[in-house]
């Protein structure tokens, strides 16, 4: 799990949140350009988000992202000096220089996304992952949705 916080002491202001509106008006979307070979789903991968953060200049908006021991520094920054930041916790899944560096990269994709409101080009809201483990715990007819004219239906 991630732990993100807003920091008090940012000094966003009207300038900042004006251009972030004017970014986010255009609908920036990140492309699913990976699959995930253990759920067999695909995502977005920090090279992809980066792609629909790029925009963001022309609103004079720039997201540096610094890594301090086990949290991510995120930071929104307009050119009139306002900004506002996050933390991200890395979460470190294998204990090597592997698991950290897959770490950093997610907490910077998840990051990034967020303070910026990128979303992905699909998003289900997890539904296909849901459907998934539920097909996985019933017969095969089910699983091919072979079921639906098997029960007679209830009078009303």
């Amino acid at each position: 799990m991630t732990d993100q916080t807003t920091t008090p002491n940012g000094r966003g202001g009207p300038e900042l949140f004006k251009a972030l509106a004017e970014f986010q008006a255009t609908g920036p979307k990140a492309k699913m350009d990976a699959v995930n070979p253990h759920f067999k789903s695909k995502y977005a991968t920090l090279a992809s988000v980066l792609d629909a953060a790029r925009p963001m200049t022309e609103f004079g908006l720039s997201v540096p992202q610094l890594v301090d021991g086990d949290v991510v520094i995120t930071m929104l920054c307009h050119n009139s000096g306002e900004y506002i930041s996050t933390v991200t916790r890395i979460v470190i899944t294998k204990d090597n220089a592997h698991g950290y560096g897959a770490g950093v990269t997610y907490a910077r994709r998840y990051a990034l996304s967020a303070i910026l409101g990128i979303c992905n080009e699909e998003d289900d809201d997890g539904n296909g992952a849901i459907e998934r483990r539920r097909k996985a715990k019933h017969s095969q007819d089910f699983k091919e949705d072979k079921t639906k004219f098997m029960w007679p239906r209830l009078k009303e």
